[in-house]
């Protein structure tokens, strides 16, 4: 349900202290609503990673760790439900909570209950699974300062739930 919470879904170790803003600790508070409506408050762990993997080539890091790392290092913009602003953060909770709901890593849940079902033959989770058929066309590559972020597992690892999937147009249709 929209309205869960998402400590029914997601471990104490991870929610300990997950959203404290002002000294007050809201991570009771937060709904998968608000993470699926840019609405936790949370901080976007996305471009602080991001910046620690064009350093290092090698970086990699899992949602989870990226999450802890977030909230060890950032600092929430609100509360729940007291403003709107993107956070990559909220997807990667999503994703986690898709794989405790499911049982199956993101990725495979995709395509068992997604791309499948719609016939999205050629989409697939960039460096976590290959898609159901092969695409005639080539995935666009993308750079970043002068790095080719397709071809680091570290990137896809960082993108995860927030957009890791490519995808030709065809299928995004039948998605739409």
């Amino acid at each position: 349900d929209f309205n869960d919470s998402i400590t029914k879904y997601l471990d104490d170790d991870l929610l300990n202290n997950l959203h404290v803003y002002k000294g007050k600790d809201y991570t009771g508070d937060i709904k998968i609503s608000h993470l699926l409506n840019q609405t936790s408050g949370l901080y976007d762990n996305f471009w602080p990673l991001l910046d620690k993997l064009l350093e290092d080539p090698n970086f990699s890091i899992t949602p989870r760790e990226a999450i802890i790392w977030a909230k060890n290092n950032l600092t929430p913009s609100f509360p729940p439900g007291k403003g709107c602003k993107y956070t990559d953060t909220n997807y990667h909770l999503l994703g986690l909570i898709v794989e405790e709901i499911t049982g199956e890593p993101f990725h495979t849940a995709l395509s068992k209950y997604i791309f499948s079902p719609l016939g999205m033959k050629h989409s697939y989770m960039l460096h976590y699974s290959k898609p159901i058929e092969k695409s005639p066309y080539p995935m666009a590559d993308f750079y970043l300062k002068g790095v080719k972020l397709n071809d680091h597992r570290g990137y896809a690892a960082l993108d995860y739930a927030g957009g890791g999937v490519v995808a030709p147009t065809e299928d995004l249709l039948k998605f739409m």
